[in-house]
């Protein structure tokens, strides 16, 4: 019988996470995609350590269901990813 994982590498409950879900009002078509988001509420505590993930994005079909890490917080309502948008279509609208 397989013993349980030790306490150190048990994942948290999804429903202790924190309410991170914002919604995207722009993002460019880059190496490095340029997030817009009013009220992100990232800091730089976040870059390299938080992934985000796209879903109901218009235009930029690509980007959904893909994760992204954060590489940078450019103030309040911009935020950089390590998601290379070059080949994808122009972002329209919407997105969480």
């Amino acid at each position: 019988m397989a013993s349980p994982l030790p306490p150190s590498v048990t994942p948290r409950c999804p429903n202790d996470w924190p309410n991170t879900i914002r919604e995207v009002t722009g993002i460019t078509n880059a190496a490095q995609a340029q997030i817009t988001s009013v009220g992100h509420g990232f800091t730089s505590a976040d870059v390299g350590n938080t992934i985000v993930m796209f879903t109901r994005v218009r235009g930029m079909l690509q980007i959904n269901g893909l994760p992204g890490k954060i590489l940078g917080v450019d103030g309040a309502e911009h935020f950089t990813v390590d998601v290379n948008t070059t080949r994808f279509f122009t972002y329209i609208g919407g997105g969480y």
